[in-house]
């Protein structure tokens, strides 16, 4: 949606307060007024900076909402100004891992949270300029270059080593025991939003491969650390040094395999690959990539292989769950494109799943336990 001026008297408080502190913050004054870009789940008032021959810098100002509110709801709404702090917490807690110069070195950037207005409802942040992973991966056709490849295995490398930097930095990791209640719950949970779309026989397959290769493993123990928990190359920033970061945190403590198994099945499950029945980057790239990341992420320590598997299919299994979710609760257009399209995604999630499950299979049977790494 295109910005437009802002000129509306609810928002004088914050333009006045933000551009009384600019300088303390950013050394400039602001371009005024500001512009508003109204998304489903915030508003987003942009402060260009004013500045002498440098690049243009601005200042953002981001104040939740939930859909359909409008300005003063989303100010004064109680669960949106928790979710804030608890935002603001995250981005200031993300800026003490990578602020350090060792982190710089490695090609890691962070969004600079600048303040927090408890009675706005509002984080101010620098603009970092970026742009997502997802734009290179679009790049990954059928006509994409060595060239281009490479870039995006780079970027792939950076972003794998930005994850595990979080992991390391946001909390002590610690090794737990991998919980096979825990992990038959989310089975559980994923399964039951496809019950519906999954002929009963073969939904009792994939949960039984699963439990059998959960049962394998039961008495492993596995890396929980402070997830992201959405991570992808939507959500992965790449600044044109190529310096990567990556936004929307859930600051929750969890299974350190849930952030790198959803990063791994993102490669594989993007519009364009379920669209072309996997076909749009062709597989023996994806599985190179995937290598990349997983190269990366456990810099050569052991870990156990089938533990990420189990974790990568249940993330298959729930990305399933959510395209048909997203199918469910789409309006009447774009629900018959998705409904037309609905067999030959399915089609592309069953095989995907039916292969993960060959390979647990394989992985279970020789009950291969070379021991988990990668966060020590």
């Amino acid at each position: 949606m295109p910005s437009v001026p802002v000129v509306s008297n609810v928002t004088q408080q914050m333009i006045e307060r933000v551009s009384a502190m600019s300088k303390d913050w950013v050394g400039s004054g602001l371009s005024l007024p500001p512009a508003l870009t109204e998304r489903k789940w915030s508003f987003m008032f942009r402060f260009p900076v004013l500045v002498n021959g440098n690049r243009p810098r601005a200042l953002l100002v981001k104040i939740a909402r939930m859909q359909g509110m409008n300005l003063e709801q989303s100010v004064s709404h109680q669960s949106l100004i928790e979710r804030t702090e608890r935002e603001y917490k995250m981005l200031k807690a993300i800026e003490g891992v990578f602020s350090t110069p060792d982190k710089e070195s490695k090609g890691f950037v962070y969004i600079r949270p600048l303040a927090l207005f408890h009675d706005l409802n509002a984080i101010v942040m620098e603009e970092l300029d970026c742009k997502p992973l997802k734009d290179y991966f679009s790049q990954m056709g059928f006509l994409s270059s060595n060239e281009q490849q490479d870039e995006f295995e780079f970027l792939l490398r950076r972003s794998a080593g930005w994850l595990r930097e979080y992991h390391r930095g946001m909390s002590e990791p610690q090794q737990v025991a991998l919980g096979e209640a825990g992990l038959r719950e989310k089975l559980d949970a994923a399964c039951r939003g496809l019950s519906r779309v999954i002929p009963a026989e073969k939904l009792r397959n994939i949960q039984k491969g699963i439990l059998e290769a959960i049962g394998a493993v039961k008495n492993e123990t596995i890396p929980f650390a402070m997830v992201h928990g959405d991570y992808h190359c939507s959500n992965i920033m790449v600044t044109p040094s190529h310096q990567v970061c990556s936004l929307d945190a859930d600051f929750l403590r969890a299974p350190a395999y849930e952030d790198l198994a959803k990063f791994l099945i993102d490669l594989e499950t993007r519009g364009l690959q379920t669209l072309l029945n996997g076909q749009y980057v062709r597989p023996s790239l994806v599985k190179r990539f995937q290598s990349a990341i997983e190269d990366v992420y456990f810099e050569d320590a052991e870990y156990n292989r089938l533990v990420l598997e189990i974790f990568i299919t249940l993330a298959l299994i729930y990305k399933w769950k959510i395209d048909e979710d997203v199918l469910n609760q789409s309006g009447m257009a774009q629900k018959i494109i998705r409904t037309l399209l609905a067999p030959w995604r399915r089609r592309y999630f069953s095989n995907l799943i039916q292969k993960r499950l060959e390979t647990l299979g394989t992985l279970t049977s020789q009950q291969t336990n070379p021991g988990v790494g990668g966060l020590s």
